[in-house]
């Protein structure tokens, strides 16, 4: 066993520095942003077309956008696009998130003369087949009938919904009938409308030479260059109302629990400090959520509280599942957790465990040129500083403990939190709690 007395003591970093990438605009007005490091020679680039839900002409398009463009272009099958990225031990795969569709290719950095023009090929050349597009929408039909058996997946569908609205970008829901709406056209419209230069923004990360750079620019200068468009005007979602509802699922043994309510996006000037709050609340193992309902009470395997952060708004989110018997109990104590937040700040030894822990996390969350890249694309598309990282480690270690008080009475007032339950049994509601006793 070590002497302990002659260990040295930890001592939690004062600052970590953000990710400040080499910026380069090509002739095309598209940034490239490189972050050269690592040890193996691998490369990983994003190429990312801001918009998604936000632009679409219709629900469910930047969906199947991003679902569809590895399935052929005008001048090769889906197959021959697999054949030759596996033959080159590389992945090139598309995603979606709200507020963007994403191209990312990642290989050998000496393989990229072959990869690029296929990435470039897909971009520029997608086809959308429609015997690919029907395939599509059948395997979303059906599989969003299976997911609808859960009730998790109910539950988080209804809070968004209630949150932002049924027309809202954030909030719409996806249906049967909208995956059958998906047409050809759509699709093409859409990547004609946004995938041009002056709608998107590349990453490059990992180890490179700088010739890779110059190959890189090069095959993105292909972008077309069109006019900027402002995003189009949504209407503001609903003021937030604290509504209930319970869903009605009589086959089920649980209850799902969530609760949320609107909030804002990630440069918000109360973002560092309210994200330290709701990890106190519910965003780690030694959480007050964890600590109570999980391993004291064991009402539940996992509950949770996180916010969420887009380009243009933002939600916090506590859930859980618990047997039905509990669920009456279960939401009594997350509401006495929030009013313990209102009326109790931490002690210097929880604030102490919370430092810790988020430094650790946060550092992890910078580790490696990929993550770092992950960083770089999350803020660019938010629109968020890229000091962000920084702004949160300074926070955390000079908040007092009154501010998160503070802030818990601001933006946690449960009568303003919409609570839905989903399960077999409507459970009694109460905003107002009773005492708690930890």
């Amino acid at each position: 066993m070590p002497d302990r007395k002659h260990m040295p003591s930890l001592r939690l970093p004062e600052r970590v520095r953000a990710p400040r990438p080499q910026r380069i605009i090509l002739p095309n007005g598209l940034p490239l942003y490189c972050i050269n490091q690592g040890q193996l020679e691998v490369a990983r680039l994003d190429l990312v077309f801001r918009g998604g839900r936000w632009t679409e002409q219709k629900p469910l398009v930047a969906t199947g956008v991003a679902g569809l463009l590895m399935e052929g272009t005008h001048r090769h099958s889906a197959a021959w696009i697999a054949e030759q990225t596996d033959f080159y031990g590389s992945s090139l795969g598309a995603s979606f998130s709200m507020d963007s569709v994403e191209v990312s290719l990642f290989g050998l950095t000496r393989h990229y003369a072959h990869l690029l023009p296929i990435m470039m090929e897909v971009v520029c050349a997608a086809a959308f087949p429609k015997e690919e597009l029907q395939s599509f929408i059948a395997y979303h039909q059906a599989r969003l009938l299976i997911d609808l058996e859960q009730i998790d997946v109910v539950a988080f569908r209804v809070l968004t919904e209630k949150i932002f609205g049924t027309h809202h970008p954030y909030g719409y829901n996806s249906t049967p009938e909208a995956y059958a709406q998906l047409t050809q056209e759509d699709l093409l419209q859409y990547v004609h409308h946004h995938f041009h230069a002056a709608n998107a923004y590349a990453v490059l990360s990992g180890r490179f030479h700088l010739k890779l750079i110059d190959h890189v620019c090069e095959q993105l200068a292909q972008l077309p260059s069109q006019i900027a468009q402002h995003p189009p005007q949504i209407d503001p979602p609903p003021a937030p109302t604290g509504v209930y509802q319970h869903v009605y699922m009589p086959h089920t043994s649980q209850t799902a629990i969530y609760l949320g309510r609107r909030l804002w996006p990630r440069h918000h000037p109360d973002f560092p400090a309210f994200y330290i709050l709701v990890t106190l609340l519910g965003g780690f193992f030694g959480s007050r959520l964890i600590k109570r309902i999980r391993e004291k009470l064991g009402y539940t395997y996992n509950i949770y509280a996180e916010m969420e952060t887009m380009a243009h708004d933002g939600y916090l989110l506590i859930a859980t599942e618990t047997a039905t018997e509990r669920a009456a109990e279960t939401l009594s104590e997350i509401f006495a957790a929030i009013r313990r937040l209102q009326l109790e700040p931490p002690d210097e030894e929880e604030l102490r465990m919370l430092r810790s822990y988020l430094l650790g996390n946060l550092l992890a969350q910078l580790d490696g040129p990929f993550n770092q890249a992950d960083y770089v694309r999350t803020h660019l598309t938010e629109q968020a500083p890229l000091d962000m990282v920084e702004r949160i480690i300074h926070t955390l270690h000079h908040i007092k403990p009154h501010t998160l008080q503070e802030l818990a009475c601001k933006w946690l007032d449960p009568q303003v939190l919409t609570v839905i339950t989903v399960g077999p049994k409507k459970i009694p509601h109460r905003k107002k709690p009773k005492p708690y006793a930890y």
